[in-house]
């Protein structure tokens, strides 16, 4: 009975000893699979910001310069693409409307008439000599510029 109880425990070491091994091996091969490429996952990663769309084909894309630079410019960049994109859920549209191709309407005459009598003659780098109260905007070259302006089609006024 004692040497049947000690050829068990003697088998079972020797069975575990032989998993243990083949464990061991086993763990050893997945390591030497994975830990290379885990290393050239970390080494390639840039650090900036990802964008979710790639840019459009009219934005510059700048290459050189500093990394705040670079930073500031596609913090920029993907504010433009965040307000865009707000804009056009407020509104209901998953995407900007295709307008490529449309004419436009015509400025009416008298509207152009009445423009060229209020600023007629006058340069652009002159002073308005004007009475009264007067309201003047500086420009703002902190903010982001209108760079795109998106128009949508409306019924005319007198077709409702």
């Amino acid at each position: 009975m004692l040497l049947n109880t000690i050829k068990i425990k003697s088998n079972t070491l020797a069975n575990f000893r032989k998993m243990f091994n083949t464990r061991t091996i086993l763990t050893y091969f997945i390591l030497v699979l994975l830990v290379p490429f885990s290393i050239t996952e970390k080494h390639n990663r840039p650090n900036s910001i990802q964008k979710r769309r790639s840019p459009e084909p009219d934005e510059p894309r700048h290459t050189s310069g500093c990394h705040s630079c670079r930073m500031r410019e596609e913090i920029k960049q993907r504010n433009l693409m965040v307000i865009k994109d707000e804009i056009l859920r407020r509104i209901g549209f998953e995407e900007a409307p295709n307008i490529t191709g449309k004419a436009l309407p015509q400025v009416p005459s008298e509207y152009l008439m009445r423009i060229e009598e209020e600023n007629g003659g006058m340069q652009s780098d002159q002073p308005q000599f004007r009475s009264g109260y007067t309201v003047v905007e500086e420009e703002d070259d902190y903010h982001v510029r209108t760079q795109q302006i998106i128009a949508y089609a409306q019924p005319c006024a007198y077709l409702r």
